[in-house]
């Protein structure tokens, strides 16, 4: 399970033929969006038990929760959790590879941006199939579904934090086409603090508070130095 919380779309098993790509069952519907599950949109908070679905039984209303945490979210108990579908055959499928397909939004439930809409994964790619050009082209399957829309603005001092690594513009305000951006497909930006450097800082302001006290402390030992003697004349 992922240290995330994920919002999920649907979720499908098919026994996927050289020819053709047969369901055994679904949960959701592939339109990106979770009004059909327990929770959505946004209750989140009341989250209980671990989702546990019946294939042909269940209700993805009730039994199904459109949330999936990770043991990273205290909101959930700050546990690993494990969704579990039951499903049966009623006679055994032909020979072939099985596939279970996601399809995921973001933990705000946000579609990836792209500059003429939303980007969509076709549910028939799997994740290891979709690729991200240095110039924001995004493949699935080797095809381009679109490009990333990535802008910039004049003045970032206006933009307002919105929670989950998301800042908010002011009414009106519209951003300029980023230029000469590179995107990098599978890595993690790296911290903006040398901690070496951050080391030395505390140290030094450790000394200098201690340095402080040790004033104050001398100080307070020469009025009660000078109060005792005066008191004695």
């Amino acid at each position: 399970m992922s240290k995330k919380a994920f919002l999920l779309s649907s979720l499908f098993l098919c026994l996927a033929a050289p020819s053709r790509a047969e369901p055994v069952w679904e949960i959701g519907r592939h339109d990106n969006q979770n009004a059909e599950f327990a929770l959505a949109p946004d209750r989140y908070g009341e989250f209980g038990d671990d989702g546990f679905f019946v294939v042909g039984q269940s209700d993805p209303r009730e039994d199904w929760p459109y949330v999936h945490p990770g043991p990273q979210d205290g909101w959930a108990g700050g546990r690993p959790h494990t969704f579990t579908i039951v499903f049966g055959l009623t006679s055994a499928p032909t020979l072939g590879p099985c596939k279970l397909l996601c399809d995921l939004v973001d933990t705000q439930g946000r579609l990836v941006a792209g500059e003429n809409g939303p980007l969509v994964v076709p549910q028939t790619v799997g994740a290891a199939e979709v690729a991200v050009a240095p110039d924001g082209t995004v493949l699935a399957g080797g095809q381009s579904i679109g490009r990333l829309r990535v802008v910039e603005f004049a003045d970032r001092a206006v933009l307002t934090p919105a929670g989950a690594r998301a800042f908010r513009a002011p009414a009106g305000m519209e951003p300029d086409a980023a230029g000469n951006v590179a995107i990098t497909q599978a890595h993690l930006e790296g911290s903006n603090v040398n901690a070496m450097e951050e080391m030395v800082q505390m140290v030094d302001s450790l000394r200098t508070f201690q340095a402080c006290y040790k004033i104050v402390q001398v100080q307070d030992e020469l009025n009660a130095k000078a109060v005792n003697e005066l008191a004695r004349v």
